[in-house]
């Protein structure tokens, strides 16, 4: 066996994965989870720098001085209060890398040792997109309230999630989703369809899009005819294939659970991350204890809605 190149060093592992693995890699991964690659598009992603919580302003109504008048009327001065606030938590993800010495002996030269090192990382990253992918319909409450707060908490009601992000939807009904649900799996129907996405449009904005299962997908693009099956070219732009429903895109996640349509606005429904822990690979160190080298991949941060009430979910889709 041939042992006269040593295993390459921690620096050159690290700068090999940061200029040949870490962007491809994300990049890929995205296009194969439909949801949490939207909300990395680089016009969507929020970085924040730290602090011990993300808390974010709100506009919970608009400015109420706003009148018509004549002459000499007196002008409303009254004091507005448009904003409240709400506390994003930091949640944490991680993948461990684990080299062992005898995986080491049995790779020779540095090309190999690269090929070796690039199939452990990409595994690894793989694992925590991945996980993250699921997290993003996660509720925030499972092992021990550590997975992220993500839309099963976010797009809801007050019947449903009643407190998100320390707000009391009971006491706040605007803080509340809408949310389709006929009780039982029922048929899936157009109609319903538009019915929730009447609710959460305005004047101003409406969904960019619906997620749901590959199920549910196929229940949709079944009840439209070819000449109805058009698409939305600004997510196929991106690499989703998708139906367009009122012009905006229909996708399939696989992550997504089952019987289940969410009505996403994009400008609300955000994944929030530390701009140093962005699935940063840490590099390797000795373990003392062990013949074997360990690295980690972390990823910091939380999903949040913003504005759940322009956002909304469709619910037991029979056989969806």
């Amino acid at each position: 066996m041939a042992t006269g190149i040593p295993f390459i060093s921690t620096a050159e592992i690290n700068q090999f994965v940061e200029r040949n693995l870490r962007t491809s890699i994300i990049d890929v991964r995205a296009q194969s989870a439909s949801f949490l690659g939207l909300l990395r598009h680089k016009d969507r992603i929020v970085f924040e720098d730290g602090g011990s919580i993300i808390s974010q302003p709100l506009l919970v109504q608009y400015n109420q001085t706003a009148i018509t008048y004549a002459g000499n009327d007196v002008l409303p001065t009254n004091a507005q209060e448009e904003f409240s606030g709400y506390e994003l938590p930091w949640k944490q993800a991680q993948v461990s890398v684990t080299i062992l010495g005898i995986e080491k002996a049995r790779v020779s030269g540095k090309r190999k040792q690269l090929d070796y090192v690039r199939n452990k990382i990409e595994s690894a990253y793989i694992a925590l997109f991945k996980k993250m992918a699921a997290q993003v319909y996660a509720d925030g409450t499972t092992n021990g309230g550590k997975d992220w707060d993500g839309v099963q908490a976010g797009i809801n009601n007050a019947s449903g999630f009643q407190v998100y992000l320390g707000i009391d939807r009971l006491a706040n009904p605007w803080w509340q989703a809408q949310v389709f649900d006929p009780g039982t799996p029922t048929a899936l129907n157009t109609g319903n369809m538009m019915t929730l996405f009447l609710q959460t449009k305005t004047d101003e904005e409406a969904i960019h899009c619906i997620v749901t299962t590959n199920n549910t997908y196929a229940l949709y693009w079944q009840q439209l005819t070819p000449s109805e099956r058009f698409v939305d070219s600004t997510l196929g732009s991106l690499g989703f294939d998708n139906i367009a429903f009122q012009g905006k895109a229909v996708i399939q996640d696989s992550n997504c659970p089952a019987g289940t349509m969410w009505y996403v606005n994009l400008d609300h429904v955000r994944m929030v991350v530390h701009k140093d822990k962005d699935f940063l690979f840490d590099g390797f160190i000795k373990l003392p204890q062990n013949d074997a080298e360990v690295g980690h991949i972390f990823v910091y941060g939380n999903f949040e809605v913003r504005n759940p009430k322009s956002c909304g979910v469709y619910r037991n889709i029979q056989n969806g």
